[in-house]
């Protein structure tokens, strides 16, 4: 074959390798660009697209190598190091992806793509006041840019908390591109939590028409419908939990079926395993009371520390965690599932009522270690796990507690863990006993809370813990609460003992606090 007819042959396969890319048959394009590449290693068309295609498909590594290549043979060429720059952020080395995006940038200032691409870079190196100057630049050089405006949008709802300037963002993403599901879905996001339900309802519909496949809008679509009490519905999609972007956990990979109430269990194994916070755990355990009674044997999988208390579970149960071997078992399913297995409404959510309890002796233990009742104790906890996604709004200052502390009251932590930030405020706050040296699992809290007259608390794991024990207890919840509180109603289905205290705006803890102190001083705990 001479050159010409070679260079043809070359050019007909590269024009194959675009047709089946184009048309979504990304193995087909692929291995055509690999046999075009193999004949000419530096042909910059197929090297670009064939990058952009492995980037598309994940295949980051294969796609920085692709760019690389092209950058030899055209190092002035910005379209390269933007897609390297995209290469290098799928690959999570930031600090190269910046670097990459800044090249382009200078060979080519007004590119829009790749001053999205370094917001989104600096986003996800924290560096967010940057961030939001790169996404307003690359609006500045397209008006029409909507991924971008999309990137603004979202940037100042998660980050900046400026919601309106947010909405107006993602108002024009959607305007300008009015199938970009991703736009939808996070305006959505943002009406969900400005308390605009019904239009965060319409955008999870929308995204989901625009993308049926799209998970989290699916997902969150369930944790609204559980938030409006519509468990009917909420059950069924809050499933999606295992699968969305932001899961952390997935499904345990049994060679046994899922069971979610399709099938009977009688004279089956069962097990049943924990998932996502302590808190989760001790909420949705009660459903071992009904399970019991129907299936051949249960077998309850709970992190460590909670195994002391959950051996109060008035059910034959066996207990395990995590490290131990699993016994044989015919099915399982996830405690969280479990709500939906039984087909759950919010009017038969099961009790009874307490479902744990504080073991007798540690109780006796805890009331002569604190001594005689002089006056009512309250036990307190006002922040929860620095790691938790919504911590910021769910945990308050400890400062916020002092106006309630000159209230003739004892006052208790029930914290095992204080913030470093916080321990000096606490040694000058006497009036609140702290019992973190005695608090080695949830059943030594058990007994602690048991002592108390009041458990104030704000949205953790103890919350249920209390609930579980049928322990007065006052949550106080921020503006959005987790769906589990619903919305407006001062009581909860899941625990008759609680009464729900919410802010009226948001981050406003002294006013909840005030709210608090006045209602004490009608309740009588004496």
């Amino acid at each position: 074959m001479n050159m010409g007819s070679a260079n043809k042959a070359i050019a007909i396969q590269l024009q194959q390798a675009i047709t089946s890319h184009r048309q979504g048959n990304l193995p087909q394009a692929l291995w055509l660009f690999q046999q075009v590449l193999t004949a000419d290693p530096y042909n910059l068309q197929a090297l670009a697209e064939a990058g952009q295609m492995l980037n598309q498909m994940g295949r980051f590594e294969e796609a920085l190598n692709c760019f690389n290549r092209a950058a030899i043979a055209r190092p002035d060429d910005p379209a390269i190091y933007y897609n390297s720059g995209t290469a290098l952020r799928g690959l999570e080395r930031y600090e190269s992806a910046l670097n990459s995006f800044d090249k382009a940038i200078a060979l080519k200032p007004a590119f829009a793509e790749a001053h999205d691409g370094r917001g989104n870079t600096l986003d996800d190196l924290q560096r967010y006041e940057e961030a939001l100057v790169s996404f307003n630049k690359a609006i500045e050089c397209n008006k029409k840019f909507a991924i971008a405006y999309n990137n603004r949008g979202v940037l100042l709802h998660e980050k900046f908390e400026r919601y309106d300037e947010a909405l107006i963002s993602l108002n024009k993403a959607v305007a300008l591109q009015p199938g970009f599901a991703e736009a939808h879905y996070n305006r959505a996001l943002l009406l969900y939590v400005t308390g605009r339900h019904s239009e965060a309802l319409a955008g999870y519909e929308r995204a989901l028409y625009l993308n049926p496949g799209y998970i989290e809008a699916r997902y969150n679509k369930g944790t609204l419908k559980l938030l409006l009490g519509d468990y009917q519905q909420g059950w069924p999609l809050y499933e999606f939990r295992w699968i969305t972007n932001k899961s952390k956990e997935k499904l345990p990979p049994f060679k046994q079926p899922l069971w979610l109430g399709d099938q009977p269990v009688t004279g089956k194994t069962l097990l049943l395993h924990a998932e996502q916070g302590y808190g989760d755990t001790l909420q949705f355990v009660r459903y071992v009371l009904l399970l019991a009674p129907l299936a051949g044997k249960i077998i309850l999988k709970v992190p460590a520390p909670l195994v002391p208390l959950l051996s109060t579970l008035d059910a034959n149960i066996t207990l395990i965690t995590k490290g131990d071997s699993l016994p044989p078992f015919d099915l399982h399913c996830p405690l969280m599932s479990l709500p939906l297995a039984f087909r759950t409404t919010v009017e038969s959510i099961p009790g009874p009522f307490p479902y744990l309890n504080a073991a007798p002796q540690m109780q006796a233990d805890v009331l002569e270690r604190l001594g005689p009742r002089v006056k009512p104790r309250i036990g307190l906890v006002w922040s929860g796990n620095p790691a938790h996604l919504n911590d910021h709004n769910r945990s308050m200052p400890l400062q916020a507690l002092k106006p309630l502390l000159e209230l003739d009251y004892e006052f208790h932590s029930l914290h095992k863990e204080i913030r470093p930030e916080e321990q000096a405020l606490l040694s000058e706050l006497t009036q609140i006993h702290s019992h973190q040296d005695e608090l080695h699992d949830y059943a030594c809290t058990a007994a602690l809370i048991s002592a108390m007259d009041l458990i104030i608390c704000v949205d953790t794991s103890v919350v249920h813990l209390a609930g579980a024990l049928g322990k007065k207890v006052w949550i106080l919840l921020p503006l959005l609460p987790d769906w589990r509180w619903m919305l407006e109603r001062e009581d909860s289905p899941w625990y008759p003992s609680a009464r729900l205290f919410r802010q009226h705006s948001r981050h406003d803890w002294s006013g909840l606090i005030d709210k608090v102190i006045a209602e004490l001083q009608t309740d009588s705990l004496r």
